[in-house]
């Protein structure tokens, strides 16, 4: 059994968790995420409803904003957690432009090549729950994007959460 818990980034260093949700019952798709500084402290967030779709695209939609919402707050160098790591190879290797996520997968790919040091890698979901927490609430929203430049309040439990490195159990098979 592991302990799971968020990790503070380098010193000088921002993070972006984000993540996405699919509804069931209805299909339909949203994003979150969470930008934080090197100790931990809230910079910016967002909530996004994106209308039908599977859960890689909400996935993908997800980093996609984050990512826009990063380069605008000029947080040059970042660290980019998910827990889709269907969403993390498809970015981080060459894909087919006939492929059905070509143009979001292509997006993300620009962003991620320009003049910034960043990087991208998969989390468990134990390590995401701010983000988990910002796609679930975007259900609640009229379609389209929401920032927040401070945490939603029931977001703010997991972050003093993260702050404090509380962990989450979780079987890992190897």
């Amino acid at each position: 059994m592991a302990q799971l818990c968020w990790h503070f980034p380098p010193k000088d260093w921002f993070k972006l968790n984000v993540d996405g949700s699919c509804h069931k019952n209805t299909g339909i798709i949203c994003a979150g995420g969470a930008l934080r500084n090197d100790k931990g402290e809230w910079m910016n967030g967002f909530a996004v409803k994106l209308g039908i779709g599977q859960v890689v695209e909400a996935e993908l939609w997800g980093l996609l904003k984050g990512m826009e919402m990063a380069w605008q707050n000029e947080c040059r160098q970042l660290k980019i957690e998910m827990d889709s790591l269907v969403a993390v190879k498809l970015v981080l290797s060459p894909i087919a432009h006939l492929h059905p996520l070509y143009s979001i997968v292509a997006s993300c790919q620009e962003l991620l090549s320009r003049d910034w040091n960043v990087s991208l890698i998969h989390v468990y979901r134990e390590c995401n729950s701010v983000a988990d927490l910002l796609a679930n609430i975007g259900h609640g929203f009229e379609p389209g994007c929401r920032f927040f430049s401070s945490p939603p309040t029931d977001v703010v439990p997991l972050l003093e959460a993260d702050l404090l490195g509380l962990s989450k159990p979780r079987l890992i098979v190897f």
